[in-house]
């Protein structure tokens, strides 16, 4: 099977490949660090087509995309294109050449009012990234054949040079500085490996349809701050909570989130992790 993994050089993506390759042929794609895939740029939906068309993949997987909610929120137009336009392109091509078709999306197109969220409940995204995510969920339902949409949630792994939020944690604990965690937002941390795993089963039995696929644990980001420092052992920094309305952030985040992963769980063979699981498969990477 020829795999097109969309966004191949960030934090999904590299395991995806790395995943991948042992088994299948694999093409990437990235825009500021290619590190030897082919450049894509997402905000380019010709570009986007005429790079599908040439791979001709078996299937597509796309965790690419803009993840800073902030800038986001400073340029919609940019988001839209990238986290909502592109990815109907791609559910466009592989639908037209029999592909099947991946996108990775988020908890974020929930309002955050009473989580945590099954799939059948109702979104309703609260920011520009929030909604340009949702379009993308929406174009790629729309093709309606061979392809599943995978929300997900709060990506962390140990990889040094990331900020990914445990990196965050680790980073100021290891310089003694103390870090301000949000009490009051809720989500369901997802292990970046074992998000990987799931969705490569998810190619290769080409299941369908909208699943939520998170880790297992519904959890403040105060409390998994606390929870990375004990597992890792470090006690140079310090966690301070705080809330919303102490510290307000540009573009408004849902609250009360976190993912129900009931669905994901009945179909897929492999296990999806809580905090403590995959905090102990980036603790085997930190002392490798």
């Amino acid at each position: 099977m020829r795999v097109l993994v969309i966004g191949a050089s960030g934090q999904v993506g590299r395991r995806l490949a790395r995943l991948l390759r042992g088994t299948h042929e694999v093409v990437g794609t990235g825009y500021n660090r290619c590190a030897g895939w082919r450049r894509l740029d997402l905000a380019d939906a010709g570009g986007v087509a005429a790079l599908i068309r040439d791979v001709r993949p078996d299937a597509i997987l796309n965790p690419g995309g803009i993840t800073a909610v902030d800038w986001c929120e400073d340029h919609p137009e940019e988001a839209l294109a990238i986290n909502g336009v592109a990815p109907g392109i791609m559910a466009e091509e592989a639908r037209k050449r029999g592909a099947y078709f991946a996108h990775f999306s988020t908890d974020f197109v929930f309002d955050g009012a009473d989580g945590p969220y099954s799939e059948d409940e109702e979104t309703r995204p609260l920011s520009a990234y929030a909604r340009s995510k949702w379009e993308g969920e929406v174009r790629v339902a729309a093709e309606g054949r061979a392809c599943a949409i995978l929300r997900t949630a709060v990506v962390y792994s140990f990889e040094e040079g990331e900020k990914n939020f445990l990196m965050q944690i680790v980073d100021a604990a290891r310089e003694g500085r103390t870090y301000a965690a949000y009490a009051d937002q809720v989500n369901s941390p997802t292990q970046a490996d074992n998000l990987a795993e799931a969705a490569v089963e998810f190619a290769e039995r080409r299941i369908e349809g909208l699943f939520h696929v998170a880790g297992a644990s519904v959890i403040s980001r105060y409390d998994f701050a606390r929870e990375i420092l004990r597992q890792f052992r470090l006690g140079g920094g310090a966690i301070v909570p705080v809330t919303v309305r102490e510290r307000p952030q540009k573009a408004p985040r849902p609250a009360n989130a976190g993912l129900r992963i009931g669905k994901a769980s009945g179909v897929l063979r492999t296990r999806l992790w809580d905090v403590p699981q995959g905090l102990q498969r980036c603790l085997g990477d930190y002392l490798k």
